[in-house]
């Protein structure tokens, strides 16, 4: 018998919890079949999810005054970075944080000396249990551009915002 669950009840966490978000996403499953449904276009296989570096909670310091920077879940690739963050409460900066999260990534990745073109695409993807838009879509993709043109700036950095409460959401059916 359990002292801290004396009648053995099957006790349910949300996934909104920051704890239980950061466990069930180090489950490598788990998070393919997640990536899996926000890039349906993809081949996840590519990913090489045996060979990837999963890291909840990870911290990065910039600097010494600088913000420092919590992830929920890093995902390390061979050929991409992602981070997966869980929004629960509506911020109107959630933009500004993207671009700040995605700096922080792309500091993470190479040393002094190196090349620019090392950098990995990196995707900050924040998982929020609203609309952040009001549009009513499922996910909303990002990246940077030349607006007059409509040329790719080239940068390989995306921003993703999930809308979980979808009314036609296909992505967690």
């Amino acid at each position: 018998m359990n002292k801290h669950n004396p009648n053995n009840e099957n006790i349910q966490f949300p996934l909104t919890n920051d704890l239980v978000f950061s466990l069930v996403m180090q489950d490598t499953d788990l998070c393919k079949e997640l990536i899996q449904r926000i890039f349906p276009e993809r081949k996840i296989a590519e990913l090489k999810f045996s060979d990837t570096y999963v890291e909840s909670q990870k911290s990065l310091i910039n600097g010494i005054i600088e913000k420092s920077v919590r992830l929920d879940v890093l995902f390390i690739g061979d050929d991409q970075w992602y981070n997966l963050e869980l929004q629960t409460t509506f911020d109107e900066h959630l933009p500004m944080r993207g671009r700040y999260y995605g700096c922080s990534m792309d500091m993470d990745q190479i040393k002094k000396g190196e090349r620019y073109n090392q950098l990995k695409p990196s995707y900050v993807i924040f998982i929020c249990t609203f609309d952040f838009y009001g549009l009513d879509q499922a996910i909303y993709s990002f990246e940077n551009y030349d607006m007059r043109n409509s040329l790719p700036y080239g940068d390989n950095s995306y921003k993703i915002i999930v809308n979980t409460t979808c009314s036609n959401c296909l992505l967690y059916t």
